[in-house]
C-alpha cells in the first residue's frame, strides 16, 4: 500500500479544476521553453555553419576573380548578355576557383554568313 501511495502520490496535489493564473503561467512558460529551444536550435546551426564556412574559405584571390562576373568585352562583338551567360555556364559547370580571361567566336564573327574564298 505504501508503494502505491508513493506512485501515485502526486495525484492527491492535483486540485479538480485549475484557475485561470494556472492556466495562464502554463501557457507563458510553455511558450518560454519552445523559445528557449528554438534559440538553442539556431545557436547550435550558426556554430555549424561557421565551421562550414571556415573549412569551405577559398582563396581571396580566386574569390575575386570569380565573384565579379564575367568580364566586360573588349574589342569584341559578342552581346553582354551572351556574356553573362556564357559566364554562368561555366560557373555551374567548373566546381574549381576559375576566372574567364577571353571569350572569342570561333569563327571570327562570319557565323551565318558565307565567305568568299
Amino acid at each position: 500500500m505504501i508503494s502505491f501511495t508513493y506512485m501515485f502520490g502526486f495525484l492527491a496535489v492535483l486540485d479538480g479544476q485549475p484557475s485561470m493564473g494556472d492556466n495562464i503561467q502554463t501557457g507563458v512558460v510553455g511558450f518560454l521553453v519552445v523559445l528557449i529551444a528554438l534559440a538553442t536550435i539556431w545557436v547550435c546551426l550558426e556554430v555549424i555553419g561557421f565551421f562550414f564556412k571556415r573549412a569551405n574559405k577559398v582563396p581571396a584571390k580566386a574569390t575575386a576573380s570569380t565573384s565579379g562576373g564575367a568580364p566586360a568585352p573588349q574589342n569584341c562583338s559578342l552581346d553582354s548578355d551572351i556574356v553573362m551567360v556564357i559566364a554562368a555556364a561555366v560557373d555551374s559547370v567548373v566546381t574549381e576557383p576559375h576566372r574567364i580571361v577571353s571569350i572569342s567566336l570561333a569563327d571570327e564573327g562570319t557565323s551565318g554568313s558565307k565567305k568568299s574564298h
